[in-house]
């Protein structure tokens, strides 16, 4: 038998504030914040994530999805996001160096990722460490990844994640206590000093 020993983030020493991003980003402080970083690439069906993100604001009537990420899909999801009619309320910000990314994570209430093949999936451990709630898809690595820091949906089903990411806005203490969930469990399996240890 063999034994699991995962790859690893930083895990950030105190909670810190995100307010610099929202500030940049024209981003009210009582505003739903949900972060999404990625390729943004055929693989990762980020089509999916915006039209959750429209039936997540048709329940909650609120929230702005930050989009980190480059790649060859960018020009078609621009295309999507003015076609579904969310040009101000989605974010594209490019690539995000990484002495940066801390910032989007301390910004956001909940991160959102949907891919159709990871191999481990280290934005969503990323994510978890700063105590964030996760909302992401039941496929290859993610759900075990994720454990109890976040909601899990079908891959590509894209109306049960945009009631799960509004379930979460609409529910602060659910949120929290998943995101402090993650946080141990980053703690506990992603820890890079653990993981040397082992």
């Amino acid at each position: 038998r063999g034994r699991v020993i995962y790859n690893g983030v930083d895990i950030p020493p105190t909670p810190g504030d995100g307010g610099m991003v929202r500030r940049q980003l024209g981003i009210a402080p009582h505003e739903p914040v949900i972060f999404a970083l990625q390729r943004l690439a055929l693989d990762k069906r980020v089509e999916v994530l915006l039209r959750a993100f429209q039936a997540c604001r048709r329940e909650t009537g609120n929230g702005v999805l930050i989009i980190g990420g480059k790649g060859p899909q960018e020009p078609a999801l621009r295309a999507l996001t003015a076609e579904l009619g969310l040009e101000k309320d989605v974010r594209f910000v490019g690539y995000i160096p990484r002495a940066g990314l801390g910032s989007y994570f301390l910004a956001c209430d909940l991160f959102a990722f949907h891919s159709t093949f990871e191999t481990f999936g280290i934005v969503v451990a990323q994510a978890m460490s700063y105590g964030k709630a996760v909302v992401t898809v039941r496929n290859t690595s993610l759900p075990e990844v994720t454990g109890d820091g976040g909601i899990v949906v079908d891959t590509g089903d894209w109306r049960a994640f945009g009631q799960a990411m509004a379930r979460l806005i609409r529910n602060e203490p659910e949120r929290a206590r998943l995101g402090e969930a993650g946080r141990r469990r980053a703690e506990q399996l992603f820890n890079w000093d653990r993981i040397a240890e082992q």
